[in-house]
């Protein structure tokens, strides 16, 4: 399972499940990945704490605008810089940011943090 956090971005189908189709050299369909998409990051936090190793890929959006204005992606990247500092056994997913807070330096400190969190699971 994938987490894609964002206030508004990602079409969820009837089960609030975006779905990507992978396609091969032929354009056949060779994987479906299906991204659970949540719009705040209490409950990213939440279900990256409940799901652990299920995670594959966490997509973070900056800002959240309506949908959680109280936070922001950013904040996702902190939660976890943390508990990789803690237990640097602690699983992260392969975190990606598709924000586009270029302006306000958001993406800067999200890619900051993440190469973070990599450096500290380099040094076990």
């Amino acid at each position: 399972m994938n987490v894609y956090l964002d206030d508004m971005r990602g079409v969820p189908d009837e089960n609030g499940i975006w779905r990507e189709n992978v396609r091969d050299f032929y354009g056949d369909v060779v994987e479906r990945i299906e991204w659970l998409v949540v719009r705040t990051v209490p409950k990213c936090i939440a279900l990256l704490a409940e799901l652990g190793e299920e995670v594959k890929i966490l997509s973070l959006d900056h800002d959240l605008g309506w949908a959680d204005p109280t936070h922001i992606g950013y904040d996702v990247v902190t939660w976890i810089e943390e508990r990789v500092f803690n237990d640097p056994t602690f699983y992260v997913p392969e975190i990606r940011v598709h924000s586009q807070n270029f302006s306000e330096g958001g993406v800067k400190k999200m890619l900051a943090g993440i190469e973070s969190i990599k450096r500290m699971k380099g040094a076990k």
